[in-house]
């Protein structure tokens, strides 16, 4: 049996983010993918429209629908849409025992934000301190943790840990000879991923895809630092040789080239 991983975000029409993508991401690591919409919204691989939440009465159900019929193994967050939504997520949630991946999705890549600042509370009372893993970008690090943008990845992360958060996965760092850090922020000190900087303009759902690799490979049972590891290694080959789709640019997250023979393979497998 394949591992169940249930996606938790908003529905991107065009398949590059949200729940579309996240599917795509699990299922090309060989897990069997699950999907619950919090947001429907309008939106193409270069900007975003109308957002319309999920009422979170309904949000609630489908979530119940899936873990009543499936042993999710692990649980990937993305876009919650508003305060309604995270308080929802976070009650649905409560008391799950298998890891919780949050992608903060605060903003767009073309820079509109989406979480308020009463969505914010919410998500710092109530959904982060039940995450396992967090990936934040730096910016959305310091936002997060209620901080100044001079303020360090370091403080942003012992401020979100203090929170509740186990992992605190900062992404996206400062990029020296052609090579970007990640940073993992966990009880046992500060562990650094580095790996290739690509240089491309197919960014629209790259945080989706990275995420929902993480949540994948913690499913299989792989370690924080390993899931970590290999999911930032698997999207730098995917943004590296994977095809882009539509005019924004958004990387392909079923090519199955970045993910091991054995595991891709899997992915046909019942």
């Amino acid at each position: 049996m394949r591992p169940v991983v249930l996606s938790i975000a908003g529905l991107d029409p065009g398949g590059g983010a949200g729940i579309v993508a996240d599917v795509k991401t699990i299922e090309a690591h060989g897990c069997w993918a699950a999907a619950v919409a919090t947001t429907l919204t309008v939106q193409t691989t270069a900007r975003v429209g109308d957002l319309h939440a999920v009422p979170p009465r309904l949000l609630r159900a489908q979530i119940a629908a899936v873990f009543a019929d499936h042993a999710v193994a692990a649980v990937k967050i993305g876009m919650l849409g508003g305060a309604p939504s995270v308080a929802a997520v976070a009650r649905a949630l409560r008391g799950c025992k298998v890891p919780l991946v949050l992608d903060p999705v605060c903003t767009a890549t073309s820079g509109r934000r989406f979480l308020d600042e009463r969505a914010l509370a919410r998500l710092r009372a109530e959904l982060l301190p039940i995450v396992h893993v967090l990936t934040p970008n730096r910016e959305e690090a310091g936002w997060l943790a209620g901080l100044p943008p001079s303020a360090s990845a370091r403080d942003a992360a012992n401020k979100l840990r203090g929170l509740g958060v186990r992992h605190v996965l900062i992404t996206g760092g400062t990029t020296r000879h052609g090579v970007c850090e990640d940073r993992l922020f966990s009880a046992d000190g500060v562990h650094a991923i580095a790996h290739r900087a690509i240089v491309t303009d197919r960014l629209h759902g790259t945080g989706c895809l990275h995420s929902s690799s993480v949540a994948a490979r913690l499913a299989q049972g792989e370690s924080v630092l390993a899931a970590a590891t290999g999911a930032g290694r698997w999207l730098e080959q995917t943004l590296e040789h994977g095809v882009a789709f539509g005019g924004g640019g958004s990387p392909d997250a079923s090519w199955r080239g970045a993910v091991r023979p054995d595991v891709a393979a899997r992915g046909h497998a019942p």
